[in-house]
């Protein structure tokens, strides 16, 4: 699957229709194989960028990827690569390097940028449904 994965994005393929394809076919998705009480079937293009941006598939162990403020939190954080304590060749690649390295440069290349912050349309439109502030409603 993850060969797969890497040789469609290669081809030009974006990781919304790799995603489709997968879901079309039955694929189990990776929350069905954890077998996660919420795990549906449905396959999403950010879970082939997390197939596509993992390094463990070239044979590397990645540590410090993420961190949580405390052990009770849920919440997640992020930490920048150059943070990440890397082993490289610990295990068989599944693919290789140098397709790894070219898949990140095309995903460089793809990314999106967002050209201006987000602004909400109207005043406390983020806490109140659009709908009660239409007027002749009495919703709130």
């Amino acid at each position: 699957m993850v060969k797969r994965i890497f040789k469609e994005y290669l081809s030009g393929t974006g990781v919304d229709i790799i995603s489709k394809y997968l879901y079309s076919e039955g694929q189990p998705s990776p929350a069905q194989i954890a077998c996660k009480s919420n795990g549906l079937d449905k396959w999403h293009g950010t879970t082939i960028l997390k197939f596509l941006r993992n390094p463990n598939y070239v044979g590397d162990l990645v540590h410090g990827r993420e961190t949580r403020k405390s052990v009770t939190s849920k919440r997640r954080d992020v930490i920048s690569a150059d943070k990440w304590i890397v082993v490289s060749d610990v295990h068989e690649p599944i693919v290789s390097r140098d397709d790894f390295n070219e898949v990140q440069s095309l995903l460089a290349q793809r990314k999106r940028d967002s050209t201006a912050p987000k602004k909400h349309l109207l005043p406390m439109s983020h806490i109140v449904p659009i709908a009660a502030l239409v007027c002749g409603t009495k919703r709130i």
